[in-house]
């Protein structure tokens, strides 16, 4: 169970890693370069987040298999047989939730700029990628770790399915298949994170009664 503990955390991280990335990359140059169109790129991924992860998993293995039928390059492994498949599960599991991750990460940079400090900073001349650089960002930083919870939970149930879809040996399926390793994978899951949380809370606590 440690093995396919460490398995499902590795796609886990990675997936949280590279939709994490993506959607800072698309937020950012949205709101620096096409921020007139912001409202039409906010309706676009209400829109997209609305496909089924399932849907968007299965068409992913389709096009790679398509694309090895018609070049013979093979992108990217569609199953775990005797070697593991990492890059599409990861791919599965990271777009499907960047889509909410820029929208949320959108709107918090929204409510951000519409402060006073943000108006103050323009006043004085402070150039929009300065002001959305320098405090802008770190200013969103507790929004977007209360909101990672949420991101968290909803890739652990895509984890499931991709466990499922790719013939992965991961913890989550092993969880389903008797009592003892679902008891032992809930502890092994809620506990680590249950302590990095608690010590952010502890850490920002601590900043704002030093700060007061």
């Amino acid at each position: 169970i440690i093995f396919r503990y460490l398995d499902s955390m590795k796609i886990l991280g990675l997936g949280i890693l590279v939709a994490s990335l993506i959607a800072f990359f698309i937020a950012y140059f949205a709101l620096l370069f096409f921020n007139n169109k912001i409202n039409c790129i906010k309706k676009f991924f209400v829109l997209v987040e609305s496909i089924p992860d399932l849907m968007l998993i299965l068409l992913l293995q389709f096009v790679v298999i398509l694309i090895y039928k018609k070049t013979g390059i093979k992108i990217a492994r569609v199953v775990t047989t005797s070697q593991e498949a990492i890059l599409l599960p990861v791919i599965c599991l990271s777009v499907p939730i960047s889509f909410y991750i820029t929208k949320v990460l959108i709107n918090y940079i929204e409510e951000e700029l519409e402060k006073h400090y943000v108006i103050l900073a323009k006043s004085k001349g402070l150039t929009f990628s300065y002001i959305l650089n320098i405090h802008v960002l770190r200013n969103i930083a507790d929004g977007l770790f209360g909101t990672s919870k949420t991101i968290f939970w909803s890739m652990l149930s895509s984890l499931l399915v991709i466990d499922y879809l790719f013939n992965m040996n991961g913890l989550l399926r092993l969880m389903l298949t008797s009592t003892d390793p679902f008891f032992v994978g809930c502890i092994l899951i809620f506990l680590p994170f249950f302590i990095v949380y608690r010590i952010y809370e502890w850490i920002s606590f601590d900043k704002r009664k030093d700060y007061y």
